[in-house]
């Protein structure tokens, strides 16, 4: 309905033939929604059996359609037995208005953000809450201080510290985040027989020491992403010129914010030497870092 919108189309207008093909594709899927089976009572046959401990875990994705959240609650049992059960999921529209992707990721945070708490609401349990993303960008921000970010960002992560402690935000990979599904979209059979979209990533039923691994998450190494950059750095002293930044640093393209700044950095030096500010050799100083980290706030 979006993509049809964006179109302008008068009410006599027809349809792209692309659009019209995935209208009916998705009327066709509407009567396999039925074979979808989802338990209305979470704890069936288990406030008898010894459980000690319920976890509500909320992962999150975007894309340029859309971003979403699901939620699952984890139940530790005495016996050392853990059960996942599908709690609920939410999904939005992308907004007409085009944004960034790193935006897009701090609103599908803002989304699991109110999730959990309306789960919490609902429930009335004592739950230790644990929210996932696969964006070091979104960690970044809601782990900073909000007051350094432009109003965009600030007002979205003060409602995301109110709401949630940013001690309980994690790090997963993009491959182990059953939210993708959503953001991207799917179709009613894909979706159905999807024990990912239901049951949570498979490390979710294990104990703690199988979760991704956190200080790895922000402090990984390089890779090819810093060597490009030099490649067009080595093309542009030929010629003399400077380096078009808003080219080589466009967010989503980097999964680092280390390899972020380091990039960033080399630019600004790049950039500077050219322009004959100062000339500086040999490897990345921490004041370059600060300065990149520093560029990277105020554009946010």
């Amino acid at each position: 309905m979006q993509e049809i919108w964006k179109l302008s189309l008068d009410w006599d207008d027809d349809r792209p033939e692309c659009l019209s093909l995935a209208w009916n594709r998705w009327c066709n899927e509407l009567p396999g929604l039925g074979e979808l089976r989802i338990p209305l009572y979470l704890f069936s046959n288990m406030f008898n059996v010894g459980m000690r401990k319920i976890e509500l875990h909320c992962f999150s994705d975007a894309s340029q359609k859309a971003y979403a959240t699901v939620a699952y609650l984890r139940i530790l049992f005495n016996d050392e037995r853990i059960r996942i059960v599908f709690v609920a999921s939410k999904t939005r529209v992308a907004p007409l208005k085009k944004l960034t992707l790193p935006r897009l990721e701090l609103m599908r945070a803002l989304l699991s953000a109110r999730l959990s708490y309306r789960i919490i609401k609902a429930l009335n349990l004592n739950l230790v809450c644990r929210f996932w993303t696969d964006s070091q960008i979104t960690l970044f921000w809601i782990k900073g201080t909000a007051n350094k970010f432009k109003p965009f960002i600030k007002t979205r992560i003060e409602e995301i510290v109110k709401l949630t402690s940013p001690e309980d935000w994690y790090y997963c990979p993009g491959k182990s985040n059953p939210s993708d599904l959503a953001s991207r979209g799917t179709s009613v059979f894909e979706l159905r027989d999807n024990p990912v979209w239901f049951q949570g990533p498979e490390w979710l039923e294990l104990t703690s020491e199988y979760c991704p691994i956190q200080n790895n998450a922000i402090l990984e190494g390089l890779d090819g992403s810093e060597l490009d950059y030099r490649k067009t750095v080595s093309n542009a002293i030929q010629f003399g010129c400077t380096v078009n930044s808003e080219k080589l640093l466009v967010l989503e393209n980097y999964s680092s914010l280390r390899r972020l700044y380091r990039v960033t950095a080399w630019i600004k030096r790049f950039n500077k030497s050219v322009k004959k500010i100062v000339t500086t050799k040999g490897p990345l100083t921490t004041e370059e870092l600060e300065e990149a980290e520093m560029y990277w706030m105020q554009v946010e």
